[in-house]
């Protein structure tokens, strides 16, 4: 059986752009309110534009998907709830969301809403998907970074809705897993201010000009069809901060791939691209060729012709629904003309009475002719049936105003959608106790680092899964008080592998599970293992913490994105921060490093310099996907004091030695100041969005 061909969604940063959408064959578009979205600088929609937006696209037979997928802050509820209602209000006809508060906001206020679980969730996996599908998620915005290979391996492992970027930028990090322009600009990718930081130079061979942190644009135009066969519901283009012209382009693109013409890239890439495009993810080739910058050539390739070109496809209505009018001209009677559309009720109106003529009767033909002038409408001319009955007299004008009322009655029918049903019915997560005592956890890259006597200085030390299943039988360490780290990213068939780990994890004794994500979490729930929540599930407020503790996590580590002012309002027993630490800013698949010098010279660990001199470290983990590390470590030792409602000070030690992780824990036992660069990260400036942009 045929698959049914896949959405066309296209981007939208201001009313424009939706036009530019629909009117070149969008199927769908996303947009952002106001607050709480990913692109919080595009211009996006208050209630009104919103309202106007969701008409067009409804107008145009098109949805529209309204992006809530930021994380939201411990008092940002009230606000988000006012922005979900303007929502259903419009209506939109779905909610694209990453943080679980606003999962469990749009349940409880707006049950009948279709919740979509953003690229922002980082769900690149079989379990992940499912784990969305279980919790009601209608719709899985799957990573970038997967291959067609990967893609079809979920398809068929899920009834999900799946969605599949297409066209556009890259991020160099996996979405939601970028912290770099939080913790260097203050403008945070998971709260909608991403600076772009990776775009600046950095370099990994001395070239103060290399900008190996910056991927080309993205196209799978080549992989149109394979993805249609293989059944994916949504082609996605990215693009929310970018002109109309460029979504006109994009959209003709991909419509013309989708009956099977010319999609005209090199018009596409004129209009945007870094140095051309790539499909290094798709087709699995993640070398050299995928990066690229926004060059000169890349500005001026958009010529005026072209852009006026793309601009005249979508300043008016476009016609392309038929009409059938059917009009009925009878003595001493109103005129009647009923106009019928596939897909909607007809609709009568009435004019006035005809009169006798005196000099000459209305035809039929001329009759017709009046109707048919449907231009600058959506409506085409389709039949056309005149009854007039002879010797009457009928204004033009009079046929004018009846062909207007129809198209009027018709055109609100069609653009309006009754009302989402909203009840502002907020979740209210169980307030947390303070810790009454502290217990430190140590993160540990290697067996090496832990330090003598580690097991009276933590409750817990955390060490990659690999690391652990090397333990050998009869090892004195205290299994009860080691936990296994899943790995970041779970790729393809590593899902099974890892699951198979989990066995013979339990069998040496090992229980505990820190997970990244919601794919580790579903598979360490289904072995039994109790669950330890990472800083990369991006927890930043009490319902979100909630949400994760029904799904069986039983401790997290809160996300360093939030102040420590707020996590000592809300945050307690069974809660940690990271007190130490090189914190990973970016977990990559597309390798700088194997870009630039491969993988010979690189041994697993190299680093990145950028333009000040500041060295990042680069860990690569079994060339699957790689971190980029911080270039000075938080310290927080002598910050104690703040976080003393929080359970657990967590240690991520990454490639410190032995005697360094030694001195480390000695000096926060000791409350002792910092020792050399560091950063307090976002604890204490938290994050500043408006100050950044206008610098």
């Amino acid at each position: 059986m045929a698959k049914n061909k896949p959405e066309l969604l296209a981007p939208a940063g201001n009313l424009e752009c939706v036009a530019a959408a629909v009117r070149n064959g969008a199927d769908a578009v996303y947009l952002g309110a106001k607050t709480f979205s990913a692109r919080a600088f595009a211009e996006n929609f208050d209630g009104d534009a919103l309202k106007s937006a969701a008409r067009l696209c409804h107008l145009y037979g098109a949805k529209v998907y309204l992006t809530l997928n930021t994380l939201l802050l411990e008092n940002e509820l009230e606000q988000a709830a006012d922005t979900l209602r303007l929502a259903c209000q419009a209506p939109v006809d779905g909610i694209l969301v990453q943080d679980l508060a606003t999962w469990e906001l749009v349940r409880r206020c707006a049950p009948a809403m279709p919740i979509h679980a953003s690229t922002q969730m980082s769900v690149h996996s079989l379990e992940g998907v499912r784990q969305l599908e279980e919790m009601g998620f209608s719709r899985a915005v799957l990573a970038r970074e997967l291959s067609l290979e990967e893609i079809a391996a979920i398809r068929k492992g899920t009834d999900l809705e799946l969605e599949v970027f297409v066209q556009g930028a890259l991020c160099m990090s996996v979405s939601g897993q970028c912290y770099l322009s939080a913790m260097v600009g203050g403008r945070s990718a998971n709260r909608g201010s991403c600076a772009g930081s990776c775009r600046l130079p950095f370099t990994s061979t001395g070239d103060k000009t290399a900008h190996d942190l910056s991927l080309k644009d993205n196209c799978w135009a080549g992989y149109y069809q394979a993805l249609w066969d293989m059944g994916v519901d949504s082609l996605k283009i990215e693009g929310r901060m970018k002109r109309p012209e460029y979504v006109a382009a994009a959209c003709q693109s991909y419509h013309a791939l989708s009956l099977g013409q010319d999609p005209q890239l090199d018009r596409l890439r004129r209009v945007f691209s870094r140095s051309g495009f790539t499909d290094g993810y798709p087709s699995g080739k993640r070398d050299g060729s995928m990066f690229g910058i926004r060059e000169k050539e890349d500005v001026t390739a958009a010529d005026r012709e072209l852009l006026h070109s793309l601009a005249q496809s979508y300043q008016k209505e476009v016609s392309f629904l038929p009409l059938d009018l059917s009009l009925e001209v009878e003595p001493n009677t109103p005129v009647r003309l009923t106009a019928c559309c596939a897909g909607q009720e007809p609709v009568t109106v009435t004019g006035e009475v005809p009169q006798a003529a005196k000099t000459r009767p209305i035809s039929a033909d001329e009759a017709a002719a009046s109707l048919t002038k449907l231009g600058g409408t959506v409506f085409l001319p389709g039949k056309i049936t005149c009854h007039i009955a002879p010797g009457l007299m009928l204004p033009k004008s009079a046929l004018n105003a009846l062909r207007r009322q129809v198209v009027e009655q018709l055109t609100e029918t069609r653009s309006h959608r009754p009302e989402i049903p909203f009840a502002r019915n907020l979740p209210k997560p169980a307030p947390r106790l303070a810790a009454q005592t502290q217990s430190s956890w140590g993160r540990f890259s290697r067996w090496e680092q832990l330090p003598d006597g580690w097991e009276t200085r933590l409750e817990l030390a955390i060490l990659p899964l690999e690391e652990l299943l090397s333990l050998p039988e009869g090892s004195p360490a205290p299994v009860e008080k080691l936990a296994a780290e899943a790995p970041r990213m779970l790729f393809g068939k590593e899902e099974e592998k890892f699951a198979q780990q989990l066995d013979t994890l339990k069998e040496k004794g090992i229980t505990k599970l820190l997970v990244h994500g919601l794919a580790q979490l579903r598979i360490g729930k289904q072995k039994g293992f109790t669950l330890l929540g990472s800083p990369f599930l991006n927890i930043t407020n009490p319902v979100a913490l909630e949400q994760y503790r029904q799904l069986g996590v039983k401790e997290a580590i809160l996300s360093p994105e939030v102040t420590a002012a707020s996590l000592s309002r809300w945050a307690g027993e069974g809660t940690g921060w990271l007190c130490y630490g090189r914190l990973p800013l970016m977990v990559f698949r597309a390798c700088p490093i194997r870009a630039k010098r491969g993988c010979k010279t690189c041994g697993g660990h190299s680093a990145l310099t950028d333009r000040t001199g500041r060295k990042f470290q680069v860990v690569c983990h079994q060339k699957q996907y790689q971190e980029l590390l911080n270039c000075v470590p938080f310290w927080l030792g002598d910050k104690q004091g703040d976080f003393r409602n929080l359970e657990h000070p967590v240690f991520w030690f990454t490639g410190e030695s032995r005697e360094e992780c030694a001195r480390v824990l000695k000096a926060y036992a000791r409350g002792l100041k910092p020792d050399g660069d560091f950063t307090r990260g976002l604890y204490y400036r938290g994050l500043n969005a408006k100050r950044e942009r206008k610098e």
